[in-house]
């Protein structure tokens, strides 16, 4: 997760203290001398703006918040922060690209502003257009496994195991296409020779659900656009998403059937119900 200046930079701010960050790993530095940490000419004279192209509930949010708290006690330099969610953090990034370049806005960003260049090059690129005044690290990307599995318990194991099944595995990725962990995942699978199938949850009924946050149900599957079969024999299917008291997805129940035309309202109706009691006891 990145706080970063566009350059050219017109003026300094208190880079040295932006190093300085509770509760998350940090690995970067910024050189600066000690005359540039003197506020030349004044500056800054007024709060700066942090902006975040993620909601204040998420991670991002939680961290930016942190890391503006930090550096104002750190600093004595207020920093209002501005959230922008939408596009993958694009709808931020244009907002932060749009702002003047006085040094009183910065930006918060991930690892998404990467991936969005590294896909469309006319967006932004971060080693280039960006200068990183800190970098923290809350959590690497991980693969999971259950803790009841038996086929595996390591990384080793289950590369022994996918290689042994063909060298062909299914792993359910919680990123959308084209991110950086996607792109990770593909490097690391080549490595090890697999043939790795990636699910990301913006894809398939199951991933059409979740996003949408509704039940979704499809009479023929074999017409639903990007349908990933979990068997052959699938012809229909209803996918229910497990919310929290927040509205966020806590996962889905996906039923599948032999036949067409499976189900209908009822059965969205009697699943919600059941679904929402479920996750009220359990959560």
């Amino acid at each position: 997760m990145n706080f970063n200046f566009r350059t050219p930079i017109s003026a300094v701010v208190t880079a040295a203290a932006l190093t300085s960050f509770a509760g998350a790993a940090l690995a970067g530095e910024c050189r600066v001398s000690e005359a540039s940490m003197a506020k030349p000419g004044g500056f800054p004279d007024r709060a700066l703006t942090m902006i975040v192209p993620y909601g204040p509930g998420g991670g991002s949010g939680q961290v930016a918040a942190a890391m503006a708290e930090a550096v104002t006690e750190l600093t004595s330099v207020s920093i209002n922060r501005d959230h922008k969610p939408g596009g993958s953090g694009t709808v931020g990034m244009t907002a932060y690209m749009a702002a003047p370049a006085d040094g009183y806005t910065v930006l918060e960003h991930i690892d998404d502003a990467s991936s969005a260049h590294a896909l469309d090059s006319s967006k932004p690129n971060p080693a280039v257009d960006l200068i990183p005044l800190v970098i923290s690290q809350v959590t690497f990307s991980q693969i999971y496994i259950r803790t009841n599995e038996t086929r595996y318990t390591d990384w080793p194991s289950f590369v022994e195991w996918v290689r042994a099944q063909d060298g062909k595995a299914t792993i359910a990725n919680v990123s959308k296409e084209g991110s950086m962990e996607r792109v990770i995942m593909k490097f690391i699978t080549e490595a090890s020779d697999m043939e790795i199938q990636q699910i990301s949850f913006d894809k398939g009924v199951c991933g059409k659900a979740w996003s949408n946050k509704k039940t979704l149900i499809v009479q023929d599957v074999h017409q639903f656009p990007g349908h990933i079969a979990c068997s052959s024999d699938s012809n229909s299917e209803i996918v229910v998403p497990l919310l929290d008291k927040a509205g966020e997805v806590l996962g889905v129940l996906d039923i599948d059937s032999i036949d067409f035309n499976s189900f209908n309202g009822l059965d969205q109706l009697w699943l919600e119900k059941i679904i929402k009691w479920f996750v009220s006891e359990v959560y």
